[in-house]
């Protein structure tokens, strides 16, 4: 009887890297947050998984309230759900003529969107007020700091690799 020591551990490693290959290779789903300034561009990828939410907050710049979009992650794209305005003053100045479904919350009030509305999110960047952006049940990134040159960020959702991704990150 011959022994088949050898051959099973190939056999065990060649199927574990089959696997950890197939792992690396099957795409995910992403969030990529990218600073713009006039003559360049900053991009980050940003952990997310289909169903979770992501909040993006703001100070109001001339109310003074707070001011909250809730998107949905799906697997290939970002759905607005609802936005939160923390005085009836700032929601009438986007919704003048009162044609946005909306509700009492709080103190303020919040516009639902059924169904939920889809596409990037496109924001400038205030100096102001900081920004915040929360994805699923990570805490809050505050994007402060952000050189002066960089006016607008984007949010959108990409499918990749994991290895693409990793190499991303390796080459920033």
């Amino acid at each position: 009887m011959k022994n088949a020591g050898p051959t099973l551990a190939w056999t065990i490693l060649g199927l574990t890297l089959i696997l950890i290959g197939g792992y690396l290779l099957f795409p995910v789903t992403r969030v990529q947050l990218t600073l713009v300034a006039a003559d360049r561009e900053h991009t980050s990828v940003l952990p997310a998984e289909p169903g979770e939410k992501i909040t993006i907050g703001f100070e109001h710049s001339l109310y003074k309230v707070e001011q909250v979009e809730t998107h949905s992650v799906q697997e290939s794209e970002l759905l607005l759900e609802s936005v939160y305005f923390g005085s009836f003053d700032a929601l009438n100045y986007y919704d003048p003529t009162g044609e946005l479904p909306r509700k009492s919350k709080g103190s303020g009030y919040e516009v639902v969107f059924r169904p939920p509305l889809p596409g990037e999110v496109n924001f400038s960047i205030a100096r102001s007020t900081p920004v915040w952006l929360i994805i699923g049940d990570s805490p809050p990134l505050f994007l402060t700091g952000i050189p002066i040159d960089f006016t607008r960020f984007f949010l959108r959702i990409i499918r990749r690799s994991r290895v693409q991704i990793l190499l991303g990150e390796l080459r920033s």
